[in-house]
């Protein structure tokens, strides 16, 4: 119970700064902000602690994770080849159905919040009879 309440309170303190995650995508450059604000709410929100294995380099996904606080190391092949800190994504790929598998893994090198979009959100945010 704890430990919900505490991720709770993350979500609330740092809420503030999603719609800008969001609206620093390249991705999300010619969507309006109105459509942002919905997109902002649709997001999904993770707190992740150091050591936790956010993606496992083959896995299959169609998601785009975006940092909002925190860093992710980046691995492929189990060696360390990056970092991720507040305002960088991965998974764009995927989340465009370009690719069907990550190249890479990511694990919480801190403590972290992370905002993960998935296809089928994007999606809802296209226009009507827009497939």
């Amino acid at each position: 119970e704890e430990k919900g309440r505490f991720e709770g309170l993350v979500h609330e303190w740092l809420e503030a700064a999603v719609p800008q995650r969001l609206s620093a995508q390249r991705l999300f450059e010619p969507i309006q902000s109105s459509m942002l604000a919905v997109a902002a709410n649709l997001v999904q929100r993770r707190l992740c602690f150091k050591g936790h294995r956010l993606i496992q380099e083959g896995s299959r996904g169609n998601s785009m994770l975006i940092v909002n606080s925190g860093k992710l190391d980046i691995f492929y092949k189990d060696l360390f080849v990056g970092l991720l800190w507040a305002g960088r994504a991965f998974g764009a790929a995927q989340l465009l159905g370009i690719e069907k598998t990550y190249h890479a893994g990511l694990c919480a090198a801190t403590t972290c919040h992370i905002l993960s979009l998935t296809a089928s959100v994007l999606l809802s945010l296209a226009p009507s009879g827009v497939d």
